[in-house]
């Protein structure tokens, strides 16, 4: 970790702040980087610093719309992924007899339940009839969108959530629930009916969020590793194809 933060410092200095391209590693995606290292090794302070940072540029407006289901504007760094290959991918595993997917109470605890609400645009990437989160070619849901040949690999929103994380650590809840409003009312929710939450309820919005944003994109391993959580917390289970899955 030491040695890939020491390499991140060095390159922080050489590239340029004004190259936004996302297919490139660029000055931004190092820096949303070393705030991602900076919190899977435990150093909460310097992870919320690096993730205000790019923040507060405002180099990566949130999402007015769900007009494309991928958000790119959002995105850090990127990459370009060959659509027929991906689709055997995602068929290998999601079009089988038992796909992994989400339940209906799965889905309705996720998006729903607690703070949630059925309009968050990220619903629509979970098919309401099989739980399926991938979607086909006739079937448009988040990786068969304005966008599907993109992969993300850093989103600004990660950095949100980050920075949450870091306030919450120093008992600056208010601080913390604004961030998380901040991304919640550019996902077509409303702000959390309190000024600020508690600390545990804090890191229960948290996980959820991580969960809806992003699903399908391989980040939430990596947050349940540096949290120390079970897997068996996962929604995503085997479900029936059917219109009637439960």
């Amino acid at each position: 970790i030491d040695s890939c933060l020491a390499d991140l410092a060095k390159s922080v200095v050489l590239l340029d702040k004004a190259e936004l391209e996302p297919s490139h590693f660029n000055y931004w995606a190092v820096r949303g980087l070393l705030s991602r290292i900076y919190a899977y090794k435990g150093d909460e302070q310097k992870a919320g610093r690096e993730a205000l940072d790019v923040i507060n540029s405002g180099m990566f407006p949130l999402a007015t719309s769900n007009k494309d289901p991928m958000f790119t504007a959002e995105h850090l760094f990127s990459l370009y992924s060959y659509t027929n290959y991906a689709l055997a991918y995602y068929k290998s595993l999601f079009n089988t007899d038992n796909p992994v997917g989400l339940s209906t109470k799965a889905q309705t605890e996720l998006f729903i339940s607690g703070s949630g609400a059925s309009t968050d645009w990220r619903r629509a990437f979970v098919d309401p009839e099989n739980g399926i989160a991938f979607g086909n070619t006739t079937s448009p849901k988040k990786f068969y969108g304005t966008s599907n040949n993109i992969l993300p690999l850093i989103r600004v929103t990660e950095l949100y959530y980050i920075a949450a994380e870091s306030e919450v650590s120093a008992g600056h809840f208010d601080q913390a629930t604004a961030l998380l409003d901040s991304v919640r009312v550019h996902r077509n929710l409303k702000v959390y009916t309190t000024p600020a939450l508690t600390g545990d309820s804090l890191s229960t919005e948290i996980f959820k969020e991580y969960q809806k944003e992003f699903l399908g994109e391989g980040q939430l391993f990596y947050y349940f590793k540096r949290r120390n959580l079970p897997f068996a917390d996962l929604p995503i289970t085997v479900v029936p194809v059917s219109a009637h899955a439960s």
